[in-house]
């Protein structure tokens, strides 16, 4: 009776930790009888760095552990639940020693298998936890522990896009095609040609405005009303998950897509999935507010739209599974809402101004598609033209940039409607000399405080501006051989701290603090590092700091897989930021760590170790001074 009260004592302790707490509480009881409770004074070594892994594994109950490395140097502090002995390598990392008397539970590893094996969320946990600081790297991303219950994992139907009567050739009648539609409860169809490939799309929107109004006849082919329908389309493949479908929406602005068949849509169209086939399966949605921005007829309308899709999206922020969908809709939120401004202001342009080439962009966090909330956005325009065009085009900068303001969205120093250092409203020219200026001179012109320039995210007018500005920085990089080291060299400012403890922030020098800045500390050093390796490589034209570091990882092979762990600690790091960035009216919001979940708490320990591993490989790889 005795020995059973201790394995619920111990059952009971487990299970307010992870990865216990998603385990049944009657298998933490068969487990704790399987375990013994170990005794060890201050300063015993439980195991020693590089030393092989045991077939046990500990549970601290009560006191202290720290872990050091080869040097002697402190690398983590562990407390009561946290795990001792488990990793992703044959060998343990760190020495492990205790800094006080310490109470522990310890494990046969063998009895833990079989549990994991039936608590796929407590296995991700600890898969997650340990490939990002250990040797192995395992697929997944941070953001998923286990199934997703999210609607955006679910796959598409079958029987939902795959649909003849959504098809049709050019040559059908209007009025035959609008019948089916109306008896088959359509919204939309694809005109598709002798291959089955996508000619276009039609709404019954475009009925009511073309053929209703009787601009076009009802008894005229259907082909007949594709040019005046929105040509761009956006095909994609059947059977992928609805989240890929909902992102394609986002990044085109559409509202149907043609759906193909066939290895990655190599097939012909089997039928039109719209924006009312995801509505049904959805909760919480920015989507539909995102997308009537590009209708919005006020100011006020944008505004209240923005307010509901950033509600949806700090909703979707609260499942660690939406993640990297969060993400995309931040970016998506933004692109739309400067597309309607920029739209709105230019309608004003008259004469000779209206044809002036420009392109509209977004930089810093919003050019990489990672602004969220009251973060600042970065907006610029690029033009060419005479010198007389200056004047209608600061007018146009200024007018855009006062009412993205007045949609009560802040913007980020050095952009509309003044650019004291940088030339956020000039000529093509005039943005090639700044940047070649930042690269030549990076001291003097305070480069540093202008890297938001290198993510130019074209979003409106000719797109072939931003191109060649992104072309020339790439160029003139390339001929600075000091400029990419120094920029590694900048990345070292901001380090990760070491762990938490006691619900304090501790740093490599053992100082404790009540917050944590996670913009500085995780988020600003990967995303550094990411842009330095994307200056260097092939991956110049990617903004996204996910994407540049999976294009690192491509073009320099023997660091894969510490890049891969560096993309997943930063959607982690960007997750926390982003719930930050709803909380607080602050560029850089501070967290603090007693209200963060453990598991959060633990996932975010192993992306500092992550970062720390990836600003060393950076200062080697670029000459410059290891992390301090």
């Amino acid at each position: 009776m005795k020995a059973a009260s201790i394995s619920y004592r111990v059952a009971d302790f487990l299970r307010r930790h992870p990865p216990f707490e998603w385990i049944d509480e009657q298998e933490l009881v068969e487990l704790a009888t399987t375990g013994r409770v170990r005794f060890h004074e201050e300063l015993e070594i439980l195991h020693d760095a590089d030393e092989v892994r045991q077939s046990e594994f500990a549970v601290i109950q009560q006191g202290t552990v720290e872990l050091l490395d080869a040097e002697g140097e402190l690398q983590d502090l562990l407390g009561p639940g946290d795990i001792v002995g488990i990793g992703s390598s044959r060998k343990h990392r760190y020495r492990a020693r205790t800094a006080s008397d310490v109470l522990t539970y310890v494990f046969p590893q063998e009895a833990l298998r079989p549990l994991l094996e039936r608590h796929p969320r407590a296995r991700r946990y600890l898969e997650t936890v340990f490939s990002l600081v250990g040797e192995d790297h395992r697929a997944g991303g941070v953001a998923s522990l286990g199934p997703s219950g999210l609607w955006l994992d679910e796959f598409l139907p079958p029987d939902i896009a795959r649909c003849d009567a959504s098809l049709c050739r050019p040559e059908n009648p209007i009025r035959d095609v609008a019948g089916r539609m109306c008896r088959e409860g359509l919204s939309a169809v694809a005109v598709v040609d002798d291959d089955g490939r996508a000619l276009g799309i039609v709404r019954d929107a475009d009925f009511r405005a073309h053929v209703a109004t009787g601009e076009i006849g009802a008894e005229e082919p259907i082909g007949n009303l594709l040019p005046f329908v929105v040509g761009w389309l956006a095909p994609v493949a059947e059977g992928q998950p609805l989240g890929e479908y909902w992102r394609q929406m986002l990044r085109a602005g559409a509202s149907a897509l043609p759906v193909h068949s066939g290895a990655g849509g190599s097939g012909p169209v089997v039928g039109v999935l719209t924006e009312n086939d995801l509505a049904l399966r959805r909760g919480h949605d920015p989507l539909v507010p995102i997308q009537r921005i590009g209708r919005a007829r006020s100011l006020r309308q944008i505004r209240e739209l923005r307010v509901e899709a950033d509600a949806a999206i700090e909703h979707l922020l609260a499942d660690r599974n939406a993640g990297r969908w969060s993400v995309e809709a931040a970016g998506a939120l933004d692109v739309q809402t400067c597309l309607r401004i920029v739209q709105r202001a230019e309608a004003d342009l008259r004469g000779p101004d209206r044809e002036v080439r420009r392109n509209w962009v977004l930089l810093g966090a919003a050019g990489r598609r990672e602004r969220f909330g009251a973060m600042p956005l970065g907006i610029g325009l690029v033009w060419s033209g005479e010198e007389g065009n200056r004047p209608a085009m600061e007018r146009l900068a200024g007018r855009v940039g006062a009412e993205v303001g007045e949609i009560g969205v802040r913007l980020a120093e050095h952009v509309l409607p003044t650019a004291p250092r940088a030339p956020t409203h000039g000529t093509v020219e005039e943005w090639k000399t700044a940047f070649e200026a930042w690269v030549h001179h990076p001291i003097e012109t305070g480069m540093y405080e202008a890297l938001g320039f290198f993510d130019i995210l074209p979003v409106s007018g000719d797109a072939r501006l931003a191109a060649g500005i992104i072309r020339h920085v790439w160029s003139t990089v390339a001929q600075v051989p000091n400029f990419l080291p120094l920029l590694a060299n900048d990345s070292m400012a901001h380090l990760p701290p070491l762990t938490f403890f006691r619900g304090q922030v501790v740093d490599t020098a053992g100082e404790r603090t009540e917050r944590l800045h996670l913009e500085n500390c995780a988020v600003r050093p990967i995303t550094d590092i990411a842009r330095a390796f994307a200056l260097q490589g092939l991956a110049a034209r990617e903004t996204g700091t996910v994407r540049r570091l999976q294009q690192a990882a491509v073009d320099i092979p023997s660091h894969q897989q510490l890049f891969h762990r560096a993309a997943e600690a930063f959607e982690l790091a960007l997750l926390q930021r982003a719930r930050a960035a709803y909380g607080e009216e602050s560029d850089c919001p501070e967290i603090l760590p007693e209200t963060l979940l453990k598991v959060d708490r633990e996932l975010l320990k192993s992306c500092f170790r992550t970062i720390l591993d990836l600003l060393e490989m950076t200062a080697g790889h670029f000459g410059s001074p290891p992390p301090r």
